[in-house]
């Protein structure tokens, strides 16, 4: 409850902080970004987090829970810049893939979900871990290709 309560925030406060992102950096250089310090974060917490959480085990319950909910923070405001960036992407491909966007987003929450448990009890979190990163990677370096910049001349315009 503590982990999906505290994702849940953290992505709205990201979703929130988005606009900002964008504007200050531009949308491509600021997805990349995000991106970027995703990966580090999440890059970290695979190398860290299991001795860290065996040195914690011995803390209070509500230590415990203020250091995970602080854990998940990070990584949660992150993700939750990059969806307003998918959709005003989408918007600009035509108002109908937006909806489908949506579709896919929810789709993707679940497989992802019951896809990193799997894999994280087969193969280990960090392996699991990675090929999250790896995804979402790959979805910055697509952006570029998918859409051009809103500031980019329209090509109809010139025919």
């Amino acid at each position: 409850a503590v982990v999906l309560a505290t994702l849940l925030g953290a992505s709205g406060v990201g979703s929130a902080l988005s606009d900002r992102v964008t504007a200050r950096l531009g949308e491509q250089p600021g997805t990349r970004r995000v991106v970027g310090a995703l990966a580090l974060v999440l890059a970290l917490y695979a190398l860290v987090l299991t001795p860290v959480f065996h040195a914690l085990l011995g803390l209070a319950l509500p230590l415990r829970i203020a250091i995970a909910a602080a854990l998940v923070a990070m990584p949660g405001l992150l993700m939750g810049m990059l969806l307003p960036t998918g959709v005003r992407v989408a918007s600009r491909l035509g108002p109908s893939i937006v909806a489908w966007g949506w579709g896919l987003n929810g789709g993707a929450s679940v497989i992802g979900s019951v896809l990193a448990v799997l894999l994280a009890m087969n193969v280990g979190f960090t392996v699991s871990l990675a090929l999250g990163v790896a995804v979402y990677a790959l979805s910055a370096l697509a952006l570029p290709r998918i859409a051009p910049p809103p500031d980019a001349p329209d090509a109809d315009a010139a025919v």
